[in-house]
C-alpha cells in the first residue's frame, strides 16, 4: 500500500460518524423489515466506512465505471449494512431502506447481483 496515507483527526471523526450512521441505519431496516442480523451489520461498520470512503476508489456518478474498485461482501447477514451504505454514498435513498425483505423490494435478507 504504497499511496497510504494515515487519515487526520478531522477524517477519523468523519469515518467514525459515516460508521454510526451505518449502525443506525441497519438496525432501523432491520427493526422495519422485523427480519435480519443488527449485530453483524453493526461489526462492519468501521471496515465500510473506511473502505468506501478512505481506500477504495470509485465515481458514485458512473458505478459502471471500468477503473471503480469493486467491494464484494462475503459476509451476507451484513447486507442492511451494504444498503446503509450505498445510501452514504448517493447510490440509494434512505426511506428505501425500510423496504427491506419486503416482497416488491430491491433489497432482499442477503446481497444478490
Amino acid at each position: 500500500m504504497e499511496d497510504y496515507h494515515k487519515p487526520d483527526q478531522q477524517t477519523v471523526q468523519a469515518l467514525r460518524n459515516i460508521a454510526n450512521r451505518l449502525r443506525i441505519n441497519s438496525i432501523k431496516a432491520t427493526t422495519a423489515a422485523g427480519s435480519g442480523h443488527p449485530t453483524s451489520c453493526c461489526s462492519v461498520a468501521e471496515i465500510m466506512s473506511v473502505l468506501f470512503f478512505h481506500n477504495m476508489k470509485y465515481r458514485p456518478e458512473d458505478p459502471r465505471n471500468f477503473n471503480n474498485d469493486r467491494f464484494i461482501l462475503s459476509k451476507g447477514h451484513a447486507a442492511p449494512a451494504l444498503y446503509s451504505m450505498w445510501v452514504e454514498t448517493g447510490f440509494l435513498k434512505e426511506s428505501e431502506l425500510l423496504s427491506l425483505c419486503q416482497v416488491d423490494s430491491t433489497l432482499e435478507g442477503h446481497p444478490t447481483p
